[in-house]
């Protein structure tokens, strides 16, 4: 009598899956060309009630403010600062916190509060020094201004730069605080002065 090692069939309806891989062609949604505007990306909204006070603060710096769909900046050689409308921001305290940042850019401007180092590129020592200044200008306005600071997207960008102009420097966080302190003086002295003194 001989015995098969053999597994028996499965019936029909206990057949068993096998996986296999199947590749698939995958396109970007901006490689493609008259395809329906909702298969694209869409565009987040919130609803928010601007902040009163912080909204009057920046007005009164007469700084030039200008709208960018996207993204937050301060263009030096047109002395104006951009920013996403609020709407694009999860919290308006978001928004605050980045005009903030982008309001201290604003105060090195050679009429205003110089930085005693030249302008330079992304990824210089120079470059991360005027954004630590940045940064820690827009956290003295935020607790000046009782908005709380949030992390932006770009932090972990600036991280690497922070650390090694800190490595390199070390007097380089003392030097950027005090840029920051001046900036935001500087910002609280275009206020009117009954608001100066009220603050």
């Amino acid at each position: 009598m001989s015995t098969s090692s053999k597994k028996p069939l499965l019936p029909e309806d206990k057949a068993e899956g096998l996986p296999f891989l199947k590749a698939y062609s995958v396109f970007n949604a901006g490689q493609i060309e008259n395809l329906p505007a909702h298969f694209g990306p869409q565009e987040m909204s919130f609803e928010h009630c601007p902040n009163a006070e912080a909204d009057t603060f920046f007005r009164n710096t007469g700084a030039t403010l200008k709208e960018d769909p996207a993204r937050a900046f301060y263009r030096h050689n047109e002395d104006a600062v951009y920013m996403p409308p609020l709407s694009r921001f999860e919290e308006a305290e978001r928004y605050y916190s980045v005009l903030a940042h982008e309001m201290t850019h604003w105060t090195g401007h050679p009429t205003r509060v110089p930085r005693n180092f030249p302008r330079t590129g992304f990824g210089t020592s120079n470059y991360a020094r005027e954004e630590l200044v940045a940064e820690l200008g827009a956290a003295f306005l935020c607790a000046d201004l009782r908005l709380s600071l949030h992390p932006r997207p770009d932090h972990a960008d600036y991280i690497g730069s922070w650390l090694q102009l800190l490595r390199n420097d070390k007097r380089a966080i003392f030097q950027a605080a005090a840029l920051a302190q001046k900036a935001t003086d500087f910002l609280h002295q275009l206020q009117p002065k009954q608001t100066q003194q009220a603050a």
